[in-house]
């Protein structure tokens, strides 16, 4: 999903999963049962989601890494269309009044394709990925690349899949997946009958999944132009690269109320030091007819940090996050509700599961201008396309990944 982020940047990254000690805590086994329960729930829902960002720290008190999370872009209002169907799944964002598509994504059961449409002049751009366990990213030497962008749903409690890692993976409870990853701390009833439960979980750190060499930060930041841009984004990387041996794991807290199927009512995220990171409300909470499922009609974030910077955390908040739920709607859903396809001539395909493409490298070619091209297509495309290579560095596509993922994901800017 693209935006106006003036910093791209191609990663060779070796990424890693943090080791986190032996569980001490125990998830309460009719918790767990009614929390994934609720999670399942989801399925069949098609969703229309709003997101508003507002600024809380003046511009010139804000490092300057962080300083254009208050830029206009930055600020935009956005809406994303969400469909869920199993292990199945479809977004949409629109940016902006005029409702500009600003990127697409969408499991078809098979394939994952991911892009942005054409607009105002400027091609379509297409990533066609596998699910192949064979080819997935464990295997990439390239940075992981999130196809979706669940940040309603990670903060409800919901863990969606994102990456080629994760796809093909139903729709999970956040609290027994982060428990599977890292280890349960604490797991505390309210003295009250019917009171909250109150979990904290240490779990791997979003943010300390980067660990590069000196060298590979440089070849990672050659392409840029200017020798301050080369310079901010080496710093960036070398932050996030420290960080990873610093910082492994993070804690994440939830509040939990059984009287809404073990809804998440609040959730914070921690560094081990206990400084706060984010803090999420969850508000409004309806429950959808013939289905076990409370939701939020809105969640507010209060962020303290991003990873645009992090090794810096705010004591007061530097944004505000609204999500909001404008509809929601059972819906049963057909193939034609998960397709994705740009054929505007000139676009750009950059395919995984072409028989050519490899782990780190697909095959990139324009969409055809006539549709007599397709015929000659079998050849190296799985799609019915004969592949134009294009005379491009293959780092654009990853440049661009990275810019939408520092901007878009919500361990980052929100």
């Amino acid at each position: 999903m693209l935006n106006s982020v003036a910093f791209v940047v191609f990663l060779t990254t070796v990424w890693h999963q943090a080791e986190v000690a032996p569980a001490s805590g125990v998830v309460p086994e009719g918790a767990a049962q009614m929390i994934e329960k609720h999670a399942k729930a989801l399925d069949g829902l098609e969703l229309i989601i709003a997101t508003e960002r507002v600024s809380m720290a003046e511009t010139s008190n804000l490092p300057v890494e962080l300083q254009i999370l208050n830029s206009p872009s930055f600020l935009e209002p956005e809406s994303y269309l969400v469909r869920i169907d199993g292990r199945r799944f479809f977004q949409r964002l629109t940016q902006g009044s005029s409702g500009v598509i600003a990127g697409e994504a969408t499991f078809n059961g098979k394939i994952l394709f991911s892009g942005r449409p054409p607009a105002s002049g400027v091609e379509s751009l297409l990533t066609i990925d596998t699910v192949d366990r064979s080819l997935g990213e464990a295997k990439r030497k390239a940075t992981s690349r999130n196809h979706f962008f669940w940040t309603y749903f990670e903060e409800a409690g919901y863990h969606l899949p994102a990456s080629p890692r994760e796809i093909g993976e139903p729709t999970s409870s956040l609290v027994l997946h982060l428990a599977k990853q890292g280890r349960v701390i604490s797991w505390s009833t309210d003295s009250e009958p019917g009171g909250l439960h109150d979990v904290t979980i240490e779990a791997p750190d979003p943010w300390s999944r980067r660990k590069m060499t000196p060298d590979q930060i440089t070849a990672a930041v050659a392409h840029l132009r200017t020798s301050k841009s080369r310079e901010r984004q080496s710093l960036l990387l070398q932050r996030l690269s420290e960080r990873s041996e610093l910082n492994p794991t993070r804690l994440y807290r939830f509040s939990l109320d059984p009287a809404i199927g073990f809804a998440v009512r609040s959730k914070w995220e921690m560094t081990l030091n206990r400084e706060l990171l984010f803090h999420s409300s969850c508000e409004d909470f309806v429950k959808l007819p013939d289905r076990d499922l409370w939701i939020p009609k809105v969640i507010q974030t209060l962020v303290h940090a991003s990873d645009l910077h992090p090794t810096y955390i705010a004591q007061s908040p530097i944004q505000r996050i609204t999500n909001s739920v404008e509809k929601v709607t059972p819906k049963s859903f057909g193939d034609s509700d998960f397709e994705l396809w740009y054929d505007a001539p000139g676009g750009s395909v950059f395919d995984y599961t072409a028989k050519d493409a490899t782990a780190d490298t697909p095959v990139t070619y324009n969409v055809p201008a006539k549709t007599s091209d397709l015929a000659r297509a079998a050849a190296v495309s799985g799609l019915g396309f004969t592949p134009t290579r294009l005379l491009i560095a293959l780092n654009v596509v990853f440049a661009i990944s990275i810019a939408v993922w520092l901007w878009r994901n919500p361990r980052g800017a929100k």
